[in-house]
């Protein structure tokens, strides 16, 4: 066999895997959880991404206008995503209309105390898509960080922020991981 002709044996058996490989994210492998989130002024801009797949893998997609701008691929390890999925679970026992009115509550109750709340200029619109036993769930939140401040005795919104501050630790982790 000449040179040429086991170079390119060499070439397709190096090749053709990779070209038969489904494309990132759309493989066999379930989608976990997705989180997005984007400043309120901005909401039809690009939101940041994080996608985490029941395989470990995890895409983070970074806005245009972000410094550190583009897609971002890791692999998390077997324990990283039972912990994960942990998490998930605990979260997706969030009920969005009982934390709208404990919130409310929470906020009623601040103002006829005369307690100054916490506010910011700018809102964040945050979404997390959490796969529970029932299938998937949607949901759709402002600044989740201040609201489970203000509920700090209610665990299913210490759940999802803690959830939440996970998937930002992991959208960081990306871009230093990043080749």
């Amino acid at each position: 066999m000449s040179k040429c002709v086991r170079w390119l044996v060499v070439m397709l058996g190096v090749w053709l895997p990779l070209a038969q490989a489904p494309a990132w994210g759309q493989g066999t492998s379930a989608l976990v959880v997705e989180y997005r989130s984007v400043p309120a002024m901005l909401v039809e801009a690009q939101p940041l991404q994080v996608r985490v797949f029941a395989d470990g893998a995890v895409e983070v997609v970074y806005p245009e206008p972000m410094r550190q701008a583009g897609v971002y691929r890791f692999a998390l390890s077997p324990a990283e995503v039972d912990a994960l999925q942990r998490e998930v679970a605990k979260a997706a026992a969030f009920d969005a209309g009982e934390f709208r009115r404990r919130l409310a509550d929470a906020q009623s109750r601040a103002r006829q105390q005369g307690r100054i709340l916490a506010a910011r200029s700018d809102a964040t619109i945050e979404e997390f898509v959490l796969q529970g036993a029932g299938g998937p769930m949607t949901l759709r939140l402002q600044d989740l960080d201040l609201a489970a401040r203000r509920l700090s005795s209610w665990a299913p919104a210490q759940d999802l922020n803690r959830l939440r501050s996970e998937l930002l630790a992991l959208a960081e982790r990306a871009v230093e991981v990043r080749p």
